[in-house]
């Protein structure tokens, strides 16, 4: 139960951190992409969505999907583990 409790929790953050980064790209300023906690997240996030942004490159729909993408794997993914877990 710790485990899928554990895997739970990895999902919510990393799903956190994917909102934080999109509501980050919104806003161009040099000082907030400088700044650690922005740093942080990007270095958090980044080896997800690159894989991502190679399949739906962004430059085709003028938006990045890719985080929505991200999230919806992440949380299949948690759901398949924690349900092998409890089974």
């Amino acid at each position: 139960m710790f485990i899928a409790n554990l895997i739970a929790l990895i999902a919510n953050v990393l799903t956190l951190l994917l909102f934080v980064r999109a509501v980050l790209s919104w806003i161009p300023s040099p000082r907030v992409q400088c700044h650690p906690f922005s740093q942080f997240v990007v270095n958090v996030t980044e080896p997800i969505l690159k894989p991502l942004r190679k399949l739906v490159p962004t430059y085709k729909y003028g938006i990045d999907i890719s985080p929505v993408i991200a999230v919806v794997l992440i949380w299949i993914v948690a759901k398949l583990l924690i349900a092998a877990l409890t089974s």
